[in-house]
């Protein structure tokens, strides 16, 4: 009976641990990225806007929607069928971008 109540205390403090992940946004990526970032050149700019994404870079504009969650942002570009799936971090005023093994440090303006 005594291991039966340590299962079920285990379960109970993974799940709350979880949750706990969760509501703070665990798990690669965690806070509000809203703002303007560039790389490190200034050659491109993302913006991130309550759900609306803009890319600029070298005079071309990319504009879109995007979600977050699991410490990764579902980009839907305008005109694009399919959309980019990219694993980030934030940690102060730096975005860690990475997508198909590619990783970009972005700057908040």
């Amino acid at each position: 009976m005594k291991n039966l109540f340590k299962v079920f205390g285990l379960i109970a403090m993974a799940a709350i641990i979880g949750f706990s992940m969760l509501s703070c946004g665990g798990g690669g990526g965690s806070g509000n990225i809203n703002g303007t970032y560039s790389d490190e050149y200034n050659m491109a700019t993302y913006t991130f806007e309550d759900g609306k994404i803009s890319m600029k870079s070298m005079g071309v504009t990319l504009r879109g929607t995007y979600k977050i969650g699991g410490g990764k942002i579902t980009a839907t570009f305008d005109g694009i069928d399919k959309p980019d799936v990219i694993k980030y971090t934030l940690q102060g005023d730096k975005l860690t971008l990475t997508m198909d093994g590619e990783t970009t440090v972005l700057t908040k303006k």
